[in-house]
């Protein structure tokens, strides 16, 4: 009889231990999966970091190449300003000059064809001072 109660002792045990057995693969097989996904967040992460620290090295050189541009536009805009300005304003006070007769007397044809200038030389100034306002809006602009 004791034989017997080993026996069925023993088989209790083998099934308690094939129960263990069954919920230790199941628990084994979950982690598995964790770690594959773990892996699998990590390898993603990894991915994204060095895709944007590619974009972001891309942003910095373009951001420098705007920069670039936009001095080189600020000294077009200044150098513009002063290839033009300065001979006009030159060409404005001499005409003046002459017209108010600070150097002599003038012939009426003289004195109509330095109208003629003045006129031309205004209109002239009020177009590139036009100009010079759009530039410096575009300029100034938040569209930079």
């Amino acid at each position: 009889m004791q034989n017997v109660d080993i026996t069925k002792e023993h088989q209790q045990v083998v099934k308690a231990l094939e129960e263990v057995n069954v919920a230790l693969k199941k628990e084994i097989k979950k982690a598995d999966i964790k770690n594959e996904l773990d892996e699998k967040v990590i390898y993603e992460t990894v991915k994204e970091t060095k895709e944007l620290k590619q974009t972001q090295l891309w942003l910095n050189k373009t951001l420098e190449e705007v920069e670039k541009i936009e001095s080189k536009k600020d000294s077009l805009f200044d150098r513009i300003n002063q290839d033009v300005r300065t001979p006009m304003v030159v060409i404005k006070g001499y005409t003046d000059l002459l017209i108010a007769q600070k150097y002599g007397d003038l012939t009426p044809i003289q004195k109509e064809k330095l109208l003629l200038i003045q006129n031309s030389i205004n209109d002239l100034n009020e177009s590139f001072e036009k100009i010079l306002t759009i530039l410096e809006n575009l300029r100034n602009s938040d569209i930079k």
